[in-house]
């Protein structure tokens, strides 16, 4: 990438970390139900998923390592701006296992997306036949995730289990969220090429 990309990145993913804060003032999330603080995350995995396709898809040739790029951008600058904020503006602890784990989770799911977004880019090739198989397996991988960790009502994934030796961090279950996220999106995304495969055909 030219140096304007990589300036245009981080303006960009600046702007849009001022707005994150924005919207959690005055205490940073920290005030907000955790329902609601999950779902927002929700929609912010997808949101980084859409931004890194639509960072990535028009550098043909260069999907992989445009789409690490844009991951780069999204994880790190935020990271040391989130600890400049937190640490060092409101003195707090950044406590990134439990109290601050909706931050340090976005600090690894978009490693995790950079690379399946490049796949879901470069794999217009493979047959009808493989992307349904591929979805059947994520499916079913989906449900096998989602009934070993436990299910949300029952806790978020344990993070506040009656069971000291099953207890994990905040960290811990948001991860697993963001996993059976990701496979539920690469079923989804399998089942979108098989069907317009199968239009097309």
């Amino acid at each position: 990438m030219s140096l304007v990309d990589h300036l245009r990145l981080l303006i960009f993913v600046t702007v849009a970390w001022i707005a994150f804060v924005i919207i959690g003032l005055p205490n940073y999330y920290q005030d907000w139900p955790f329902r609601k603080l999950l779902y927002f995350c929700v929609f912010v995995y997808f949101l980084v998923g859409f931004f890194i396709l639509m960072m990535t898809k028009k550098y043909e040739g260069y999907f992989l390592r445009r789409a690490l790029w844009v991951a780069f951008y999204i994880t790190v600058p935020l990271m040391i701006y989130d600890i400049i904020y937190v640490d060092l503006i409101r003195h707090e602890p950044f406590d990134l296992l439990n109290r601050f784990w909706y931050l340090s989770v976005f600090y690894i799911v978009p490693w995790i997306q950079a690379p399946l977004i490049y796949f879901f880019l470069v794999s217009g090739s493979l047959r009808k036949r493989n992307w349904i198989i591929l979805s059947m397996i994520s499916l079913v991988l989906a449900v096998i995730l989602y009934n070993f960790w436990g299910t949300f009502e029952g806790g978020f994934f344990d993070y506040m289990s009656s069971y000291p030796e099953r207890n994990i961090t905040m960290l811990d279950s948001a991860l697993r969220l963001s996993i059976l996220g990701t496979v539920i999106s690469v079923a989804v995304l399998s089942m979108y090429r098989f069907i317009k495969l199968l239009v097309r055909w």
